[in-house]
C-alpha cells in the first residue's frame, strides 16, 4: 500500500458530559451483553487487541451474524462505532455495521475496508431512532459471499453514542477524565465535560490548506556529558528533547468575513482556555492512499499552542498566510493500546535442597540432592559447580555423599569416602578444591575435617584437624586459611580455632582464638577478616570480629556485641558481618553492619532474626537467616536482597517449607545458586516476553484478587517494583500506572504506601523490542486472579507509523 496523502486531524472537545452506553465495550468483561448467530462463535481473545487486554474473536461457521449487542435507546440521534481487524486469510466479501430490529428508524450503515488485511480499521454507523422503537441491536453482518468455516475477525473498542457524529473512542479506563458509572467494566463510561483528550475530529484542511509542516520526524535529542581529568567528555546519556512542530498554510475565503470565520475555528480548536484547566491539545495524524484507504497507523501528539500565527495578518482579502507552532513535551502516540495478560506465578517442582536463577531471572531446579546443601563453590578453570552439605548418593550416585558436582544436566560423584557433612568448599587458581567439615580418615587416617582434591586423588593436610572446620579462606599466594572448633591442626601448638597452611606445613596465628570461627574473608592486600563467636583476640576490642595484617591481631572499632556467623567483602573493600550481635563498634545494628575501615555503620533497621550467611550479587547483597523482616520488608522464606541506603527487598521465590539458606554463588554467567535445608515444590515469578513496537514507554498494570502481590519486575532492563504485605482481597483491583505515577485499589483507594520503602515507580519502562516480565503472586490465589499489562506504543517519529 502505497502512502501518498497526509492528514491532520484536532481533537475538539464537545464541552459535554458524553456516555459510551455499551457496558462492555473493550471485551475485559469477557462477552457479556454480546451474542452471535447460528453455530458461530465469540470469545475473548488476547491475541490481537486495539482499547485492552482483550478483544472479542468472532468466528464464522454457518450465520451471517457474527456479533450483535441488544440495547434500547432514546429518541435522539445515535452513532455507534468499533474497531475492527481482519486476517489476511480471511474470504468473506463484505462486512456490515448497522443497526437492527428498529422497524421504523432511519440507519446509515458502516463497512470496514476489506482490503486492509492484518491491522485495525474504524468504521462506524448511524441511527435516527422514533420515540415509539427504540429497542433493537447493534449487529456486525458479514453480507457478502460468506467466507470457509471457521474463519474469524476480531472486533474491539465499541462506542455508543448519543450523537449525531462520531467523537473519539473512550471508556472508563481511557484516562483520569474517564470514569465507569457503575463496575468497572460492566457499566456505562462517562467522559466528562471538561476533558480535552477526547471529543470530535476537525480536519484542519476544513479552514485552512497546509503547505507544509515541521518537526513531525524524530525527536530532538542532546547528549548529556561530563569532562574527564584529561580534558576529554564522558558519555552519560542521550536526553529527548522537548518537540517544536509547525504547520504553514493558507486561510483561504471568498472576503474577509470568510478568513475571519475560518481563524475563528482555528482558534476555538487551539485557545488554551477552550476548558477548565490548561489542558493540551491533541493533533491526530494519518496517512492515506491517493484514493483514500488508510496507509498508516493513526497517531496522536498532545501538545501546547505557543505561536502567534492566529494574531491576524489581513493583507489580503481572501488568503491568509499562517504559521501555527506547538510544543509536545511527549512521544508520537498510536491510537489505542497494546495489552497482554499475564502470568503471575510458576511451580518450580523438585526445588530439593538447591535451586539457581538464570540471567534472565528464571528459576531452574536442580533435582537430585537428597539432604541440606550448606556449600556451592565453582571450579575456576572447568567451570563445573560444586556443592557439600548433609547428603547422601546425590543424583542417584552411591558414591555422592556429603560431596557433588552438576554435569550440566544432573548430580554426579566427585570422590567417594566422605563419611560426615561437609561445610565448606574454596578453590585455589590451579582448581585444587580444600574441601572442610566433620569428616574422618577420608583418603587416609589424616584425612580428618579438611583435605585437598586435585581432581584425581585426596591428600591429607599434615595430620588434619581435631574439631570441626566451618570456614576456608584461600590468599593470593595460594595460603589456605580455616577456621572452626578445631583447637590443633596437624598437632600444631597455638592453632586454636583458626590456622594457616602454606602447601607443606601448619602455622598458627598468634595463640589463635577464644572460641570459633565462622567465617574467614581476604582483602586485596591479603589481610583477614574472621568473625565467630571468640572474644579478646589482640586484646579487649576483640570480640567476635578481627582483623589478621600478617603478623598481629588488629581491632576493628570495639567489635561487636554477640555471636557474628557471616561476612563478605564488597569492590570497595567495605566488610560486610552479620550474626546475632546488635551492636558493632557500639553502633546499634539490625544484627548486622558494615565497617569501611574506619568505623562501622548500621543498615538501616536490618532484620529481626539471626543472620546466617551474607553473599555478593552484582550490586546488591544477599543475606540468609532466621529473620521474618528486613527493614520494613516482610519476608517469608527469611531470604533478603539489600539494595543499599537501609532498602530491603524480598527474595522473587517462595522456596518450599521454612528454609534457611544456608549456600549462596554468584557464578561466572551470573547464574545465583542457592543452597538449603527443605525439599517440595517452589512458586517463582511468573514469565512473559512483552514486544513493545515502539519507543520507551511507561506502561499500566492491573492485578485483581485474591493473592499476595510481591513483584512486578522488568528483568530485560532490571527495572521493578517490590510490594510490602499487599494481601489482595476477592475481586480487589489495583492498578499501578507508571505514566501517571498512581497506585490506587478498588477498596483502599491510594496505596502507594505498599510499595516498598525507597523503591522508585518513575524509571519502569518497557524498552524497545523484546521485554522480559517477572510478576509475582502467590499466597491464596483463584481463578479471580489476574494481572494485566497495557502500554501505549510511542513513535520517535510519524515515519514509524507507516504501513
Amino acid at each position: 500500500m502505497t502512502l501518498e496523502l497526509l492528514k491532520f486531524w484536532v481533537i475538539n472537545p464537545t464541552k459535554t458530559a458524553d456516555t459510551n452506553l455499551c457496558s462492555n465495550p473493550s471485551f475485559e468483561s469477557g462477552t457479556t451483553g454480546w451474542t452471535t448467530g447460528g453455530t458461530n462463535t465469540i470469545a475473548t481473545s488476547a491475541v490481537q487487541q486495539r482499547r485492552g487486554v482483550y478483544s472479542c474473536k468472532c468466528t464464522y461457521t454457518n450465520n451471517d451474524l457474527l456479533a450483535s449487542y441488544a440495547i434500547t435507546l432514546t429518541d435522539t440521534d445515535h452513532t455507534a462505532s468499533m474497531d475492527i481487524y481482519i486476517p489476511s486469510d480471511y474470504e468473506g466479501t463484505e462486512l456490515t455495521l448497522t443497526w437492527t430490529g428498529f422497524t421504523s428508524a432511519t440507519v446509515v450503515a458502516g463497512k470496514p475496508d476489506m482490503t486492509i488485511r492484518d491491522k485495525w480499521q474504524r468504521v462506524h454507523c448511524h441511527i435516527n431512532p422514533d420515540s415509539g422503537d427504540l429497542a433493537g441491536t447493534l449487529t456486525l453482518s458479514e453480507t457478502g459471499t460468506n467466507g470457509d468455516a471457521t474463519e474469524f475477525i476480531y472486533i474491539d473498542g465499541v462506542l455508543i453514542e448519543a450523537r449525531a457524529s462520531e467523537t473519539t473512542y473512550f471508556d472508563g479506563n481511557t484516562d483520569e477524565y474517564c470514569y465507569w458509572s457503575g463496575q468497572q467494566n460492566a457499566s456505562t463510561s462517562v467522559r466528562r465535560a471538561d476533558s480535552r483528550n477526547g471529543g470530535t475530529l476537525v480536519d484542519l484542511e476544513d479552514y485552512m490548506h497546509i503547505s507544509s509542516f515541521i518537526g513531525f520526524g524524530m525527536n530532538p535529542i542532546a547528549i548529556a556529558k561530563t569532562a574527564t581529568a584529561g580534558g576529554r567528555s564522558l558519555y552519560q546519556r542521550t536526553n529527548k528533547l522537548d518537540r517544536e512542530m509547525i504547520i504553514i498554510g493558507e486561510i483561504i475565503g471568498n472576503n474577509y468575513d470568510d478568513l475571519q470565520t475560518n481563524r475563528k475555528a482555528l482558534l476555538d480548536l487551539f485557545k488554551p482556555d477552550l476548558v477548565n484547566g490548561e489542558q493540551e491539545v491533541t493533533i491526530r495524524y494519518m496517512a492515506t492512499t491517493s484514493s483514500g484507504k488508510q496507509a498508516s497507523e493513526i497517531v496522536d501528539v498532545r501538545c501546547r499552542m505557543k505561536s502567534d500565527g492566529l494574531i491576524g495578518h489581513w493583507s489580503k482579502p481572501t488568503q491568509e498566510p499562517i504559521t501555527l507552532m506547538f510544543e509536545a513535551y511527549d512521544d508520537l502516540m498510536r491510537d489505542g493500546n497494546d495489552a497482554v495478560s499475564l502470568d503471575y506465578n510458576d511451580t518450580l517442582a523438585n526445588a530439593d535442597y538447591i535451586v539457581y536463577q538464570d540471567t534472565d531471572g528464571v528459576w531452574h531446579s536442580m533435582a537430585g540432592v537428597t539432604g541440606t546443601v550448606i556449600a556451592i563453590a565453582q571450579h575456576p578453570i572447568t567451570k563445573q559447580i560444586y556443592i557439600g552439605g548433609n547428603f547422601e548418593d546425590a543424583g542417584g550416585d552411591a558414591d555422592a555423599d556429603y560431596l557433588a558436582k552438576w554435569n550440566g544436566s544432573a548430580w554426579v560423584a566427585v570422590v567417594g569416602g566422605c563419611n560426615n557433612l561437609i561445610s565448606s568448599l574454596k578453590f585455589d587458581s590451579a582448581g585444587n578444591l580444600y574441601i572442610g567439615g566433620e569428616f574422618t580418615n577420608w583418603g587416609d587416617a589424616n584425612g580428618n575435617r579438611i583435605v585437598k582434591w586435585d581432581g584425581s586423588s585426596l591428600s591429607s593436610l599434615g595430620t588434619g584437624l581435631n574439631g570441626n572446620c566451618f570456614t576456608i579462606a584461600i590468599d593470593s599466594f595460594d595460603n589456605v586459611y580455616v577456621g572452626g572448633a578445631f583447637t590443633l591442626a596437624g598437632g600444631v601448638a597455638n592453632t586454636v580455632k583458626i590456622a594457616k597452611w602454606d602447601g607443606s606445613v601448619w602455622t598458627p596465628l598468634s595463640t589463635g582464638l577464644s572460641d570459633s570461627v565462622r567465617k574467614i574473608v581476604i582483602d586485596k592486600n591479603n589481610n583477614i577478616y574472621i568473625v565467630g563467636a571468640f572474644t579478646n583476640a589482640g586484646d579487649a576490642n576483640g570480640d567476635y570480629v578481627v582483623m589478621w595484617n600478617g603478623s598481629a591481631w588488629v581491632s576493628l572499632g570495639t567489635g561487636a556485641n554477640g555471636l557474628l556467623l557471616a561476612a563478605v567483602l564488597d569492590e570497595s573493600e567495605n566488610l560486610y558481618v552479620g550474626g546475632s550481635a546488635t551492636t558493632l563498634g557500639g553502633v546499634t545494628v539490625g544484627r548486622w553492619g558494615r565497617w569501611n575501615g574506619q568505623k562501622w555503620a548500621a543498615l538501616g533497621t536490618g532484620f529481626n532474626g539471626t543472620v546466617w550467611n551474607i553473599n555478593k550479587y552484582d550490586n546488591k547483597i544477599i543475606i540468609g537467616g532466621f529473620f521474618t523482616t528486613a527493614g520494613s520488608a516482610s519476608i517469608t522464606d527469611r531470604i533478603a536482597v539489600y539494595l543499599g541506603n537501609g532498602i530491603y527487598k524480598p527474595f522473587d521465590i517462595n522456596l518450599p517449607g521454612s528454609p534457611i539458606a544456608y549456600g549462596l554463588l554468584l557464578d561466572n554467567l551470573d547464574n545465583l545458586y542457592v543452597g538449603y535445608d527443605t525439599t517440595g515444590s517452589a512458586e517463582t515469578a511468573g514469565d512473559d516476553t512483552i514486544t513493545n513496537s515502539g519507543t520507551t514507554t511507561r506502561p499500566k498494570f492491573t492485578i485483581t484478587g485474591p493473592g499476595l502481590l510481591r513483584q512486578i519486575v522488568n528483568t530485560t532492563n532490571n527495572k521493578g517494583v517490590y510490594f510490602n504485605n499487599l494481601t489482595l482481597q476477592t475481586n480487589e483491583v489495583v492498578t499501578l500506572d507508571f505514566e501517571a505515577q498512581t497506585f490506587t485499589s478498588s477498596v483502599r483507594g491510594n496505596i502507594l504506601s505498599y510499595i516498598l520503602e525507597g523503591i522508585s515507580t518513575l524509571d519502569f519502562t518497557l524498552e524497545p523490542g523484546s521485554n522480559r516480565i517477572a510478576t509475582f503472586i502467590d499466597g491464596t490465589t483463584d481463578s479471580n486472579t489476574t494481572a494485566l499489562i497495557e502500554w501505549k506504543v510511542r513513535y520517535w517519529s510519524l515515519d514509524e507509523a507507516k504501513r
